[in-house]
C-alpha cells in the first residue's frame, strides 16, 4: 500500500467541496438544532487541539469523533475550524435532491424516487428503499462527517468509525490455523435493513441469504434476532416464518464464526462494521453486492482480499469452488489479514485524518463575524 493513499483518499472525499463556509456549517446547525434531530447531528469547533460541541448531547460517536481528530491535530498548525457530525447511521448529506429546505424528512415515496434518480441501480435494490426508516436529510452542498454512504447519492465526508480502529480489541484469533477452520461458510447476525413485516421479509438481503441455508450443508447460515418490526405481533410471526424453514436460530458467542474458513459481510442498515474483524479473522470473507462503502473500502480489491458474490443463487456453487481451491482461499485469507494490520491501526487512521484535516482547512471560509472578532 502506497504511503501516499491516504492522501489521495482524503482529497477524494472533499472533492466535491471546494470551499466549506463556516456561516453555511452554522445555518444548518441551527436548522438541525430547530428541526429537534435531537442527537443525529453534533456541531463542533476545533481549536489547536481543543474539541468542543457547540450543539448537540456528548455521545459515544462524538467521543470516537473527538479522540480522533483531536489526536491527528497534534503537531498540525490549524486555523480554527468547524464541523458537523452526523451520530446516526444514515448518511444525510444528499446535493443531487431537488429541495429547497436545509433539513428535510422524505416520505418512503420520496426518498424512493430520490434514490432512483440519483444513485446507482445497486443501490435503489438496498433494503431501507423498500421500507426507509426515520431519517433527515439536506440538500445542501456543505460537508457532515459521516462513517458510511452510498455512492453516487451521498456527499457525507467518510472517516474511521470506531469499529475500524479497534476490530478486534481483546482477540487472539491468530491463534486459530487454517487448517483447524471447518471448510464450510458462517453468518450469523439479525435482520436489519430498514422495516420488516410477514409481506416485505423476503426481499431483504440477510433473509435472502439465510434462506440458501438448506441447499447445502456448507451454508452454516441463520438469523439470531428479528428486530426492526412494526410490533410484536409481527415479529412473532415472522419468527414463526423463519423457524418454520429452520432459518432461526440460537445466538453464539462471537469467536464462533472464526472456527470457519468462510465468513460472510452482509449490509444491515448501513455497512454491518464486522468487516474489519473478519478481515484480520485468518478466514476469506465473501462479500455480496455492497452498496454502502467506507472510508477504506477503495483499498479492498475483489479476488485478492474477498470472495464476491454476484447473486445469492451462486452461493453454494461458489462456496464448492473455494473447497475445492483451499491453497487459493487460504492465500486470500493471509492478504486480507496483512492488509487489515495496516489498515484497521490507528497509525493508518491517524495519517488519512491529518490529510482530510489539512485538506478541511484550506477550503475553509471563517465567517465574517469571526474574520472581525
Amino acid at each position: 500500500m502506497a504511503a501516499r493513499d491516504p492522501e489521495e483518499a482524503a482529497t477524494a472525499v472533499l472533492a466535491p467541496f471546494s470551499s466549506i463556509h463556516e456561516e453555511q456549517l452554522d445555518e444548518l446547525a441551527e436548522a438541525a438544532a430547530g428541526e429537534r434531530l435531537g442527537g443525529a447531528i453534533a456541531y463542533l469547533e476545533l481549536d489547536g487541539t481543543d474539541l468542543r460541541h457547540l450543539h448537540s448531547p456528548v455521545n459515544a460517536g462524538w467521543v470516537h469523533f473527538g479522540k480522533l481528530i483531536s489526536r491527528a491535530a497534534s503537531g498540525m498548525r490549524l486555523p480554527r475550524l468547524r464541523f458537523l457530525l452526523n451520530l446516526g447511521e444514515e448518511a444525510r448529506c444528499v446535493p443531487s435532491a431537488d429541495r429547497s429546505e436545509l433539513w428535510w424528512h422524505p416520505s418512503p415515496d420520496d426518498y424512493v424516487s430520490l434514490v432512483e434518480r440519483t444513485a446507482a441501480s445497486e443501490a435503489a435494490r438496498h433494503p431501507s428503499i423498500f421500507a426507509p426508516g426515520p431519517r433527515w436529510l439536506t440538500s445542501r452542498n456543505v460537508p457532515i462527517f459521516s462513517i458510511a454512504g452510498v455512492s453516487g447519492l451521498h456527499a457525507d465526508v467518510l472517516y474511521p468509525g470506531p469499529h475500524a480502529t479497534y476490530p478486534m480489541q481483546g482477540s487472539n484469533l491468530d491463534d486459530i490455523r487454517w487448517e483447524e477452520k471447518e471448510a464450510a461458510l458462517y453468518w450469523r447476525g439479525s435482520c436489519t435493513g430498514g422495516s420488516l413485516t410477514l409481506e416485505n421479509m423476503w426481499r431483504f438481503p440477510r433473509t435472502r441469504l439465510v434462506a440458501h441455508r438448506d441447499l447445502d450443508r456448507h451454508l452454516d447460515l441463520g438469523i439470531t434476532r428479528v428486530v426492526q418490526t412494526p410490533n410484536r405481533s409481527e415479529t412473532e410471526r415472522i419468527v414463526e416464518a423463519l423457524q418454520g424453514r429452520g432459518l432461526f436460530v440460537e445466538r453464539e458467542p462471537q469467536r464462533r464464526e472464526f472456527d470457519y474458513r468462510f465468513l460472510f459481510d452482509i449490509d444491515g442498515n448501513i455497512s454491518a462494521f464486522r468487516l474489519p474483524r473478519l478481515l484480520r479473522s485468518n478466514g476469506a470473507v465473501f462479500r455480496g453486492r455492497v452498496n454502502y462503502r467506507e472510508y477504506y473500502y477503495r483499498w479492498l480489491v475483489s479476488g485478492e482480499h474477498y470472495v464476491e458474490l454476484a447473486d445469492f443463487d451462486e452461493l453454494a456453487a461458489t462456496v464448492a469452488w473455494a473447497r475445492e481451491r483451499d491453497d487459493e482461499l487460504r492465500r486470500i485469507a493471509g492478504a486480507s489479514q496483512g492488509l487489515a494490520e495496516t489498515l484497521f491501526s490507528w497509525d493508518f487512521a491517524l495519517a488519512y485524518m491529518r490529510h482530510l484535516l489539512s485538506a478541511y482547512a484550506e477550503r475553509f471560509v471563517p465567517s465574517s463575524r469571526s474574520v472581525m472578532g
